[in-house]
């Protein structure tokens, strides 16, 4: 077999990049390990570090302290939430008490409607519910300001007013109200949906 001149070439080449890597990785600068720098100040930056380490660790039980104080402030505020089993349950619930609230200011609710029951951020869901009414400026005032006064962590949603009896100043009033329910009461919603 005869090798032609460019294949002579070729393994010469070969040969003389063979010997160099050989030479480069035996003469120890191929060593993958850097070697290892003594610093100057070390003892006064490892001081510094552990100076800061003291200041973190002095810092957990006040940090504890208000992860306890932000879990009570959060339990104390979720007991306002409607506790039902389900979410038309909760919208029952919040009815009575809208109910309740009217009587006391002597409303006559005509209209009722319950919403659906939907999310609100990742831990709680809303229900909601829509009543009607006719009654005076000063009742449905007096009304607004029961709802607020409530220990259950109910707002008002939406508020519809017109006028309705201008001989006995009336208005007629649709007043939409939402209240906070932990969100294993909401349906999950499935299929195309869920986009």
């Amino acid at each position: 077999m005869s090798i032609s001149g460019r294949d002579r070439k070729l393994l010469g080449l070969w040969a003389v990049v063979m010997i160099a890597g050989g030479i480069y990785y035996f003469s120890g600068s191929g060593d993958s390990t850097p070697g290892v720098a003594a610093s100057v100040d070390s003892i006064p930056l490892a001081e510094r570090r552990v100076a800061r380490m003291r200041q973190l660790a002095s810092m957990v039980p006040g940090k504890k302290h208000l992860v306890e104080q932000a879990r009570a402030d959060l339990a104390s505020r979720e007991k306002g939430m409607l506790a039902a089993d389900t979410a038309p349950q909760a919208q029952a619930m919040l009815l009575q008490l809208m109910q309740k609230l009217a009587k006391a200011e002597n409303i006559e609710l005509k209209t009722k409607e319950l919403g659906q029951a939907r999310p609100l951020g990742d831990a709680y869901g809303v229900v909601t519910v829509s009543i009607g009414f006719e009654s005076t400026i000063d009742a449905t005032l007096n009304l607004l300001a029961r709802i607020t006064q409530q220990p259950e962590l109910i707002a008002t949603d939406q508020v519809r007013i017109s006028a309705a009896n201008a001989k006995q100043k009336t208005v007629q009033v649709r007043l939409t109200v939402s209240a906070a329910v932990p969100r294993k009461l909401v349906p999950e919603k499935k299929g195309l949906a869920a986009f």
